[in-house]
Order: C-alpha cells, then structure tokens, then sequence
C-alpha cells in the first residue's frame, strides 16, 4: 500500500510557527527603534530651522524673541510633535522645546530641546523622562 504526502505535519508546522515567532521578536522592536529616531529627526529638523531663522533676527536686532511669527520661518504642522515653544533668557540665549505628547506619539516626557547662544553655539538635546 502506498502512503500519500498531502500535507504538512504538525511538527513541521509547529517549527515554522516556532520560526515566525522568533523572527516577530527581533523585527518589532528595530521598527519601533526606526520610527522613534524618524519622530526625532523630524523635531531636530524643525528646531534647527528655528534656531537659523533666531541667528538672523539676532543677526538684526541684536535680541533674540520669543515670537515665532517674528522669524522668517514657519513651524510646520508636525506629525508627531506638539507644543513648540520660544524661551528668551537676558537676550543672550534661546531655548526652543518641543513636546511628543500627539495623537500619533503619545509620550508625554518626550521633549526636543535646542538651545542658541548670541555666540552662535547651537545644542540640541533629547530629554526623556523631564
């Protein structure tokens, strides 16, 4: 009597489950890696466009602001980011923050921060957890 492969066995397909799953743990957590350092770059793109367009108002006025509307940029609609904000201290520095607290990117103690000295010294910062 001849036997008839038709199929799979259940050992075969258990190995193969066993397979997709090892490879499902290792790929999930590198595209959650990718995706949080695109939410950055996209922050770090933004404020670095602020603090070019704060070197030229301070290039003129000798002061930094505080007003966004004052600058010769516009803050895009962001995606993943919320809350950006100007902070003057003595004329001589500005801090620009940026909050991750979006539908999309919902951590609330995710914050961009750039700070620019009347020296030109740019630093931007990723503060986890402030």
């Amino acid at each position: 009597m001849e036997r008839k492969n038709d199929g799979f066995t259940l050992l075969e397909l258990l190995i193969v489950v066993i397979i997709v799953g090892i490879l499902a743990a290792v790929a999930i957590p590198q595209f959650t890696n990718a995706t949080d350092r695109s939410r950055e770059a996209e922050g770090r793109a933004v404020i670095d466009s602020l603090m070019t367009a704060e070197t030229a108002y301070y290039q003129e006025r000798g002061t930094f602001t505080t007003v966004t509307s004052d600058l010769l940029a516009t803050v895009p609609t962001m995606k993943n980011w919320a809350n950006t904000a100007l902070l003057q201290s003595a004329g001589t520095l500005v801090t620009v923050t940026m909050n991750g607290a979006t539908a999309t990117h919902n951590h609330t103690t995710h914050v961009l921060r750039g700070v620019l000295t009347d020296a030109g010294v740019r630093v931007i910062t990723n503060q986890d957890g402030a």
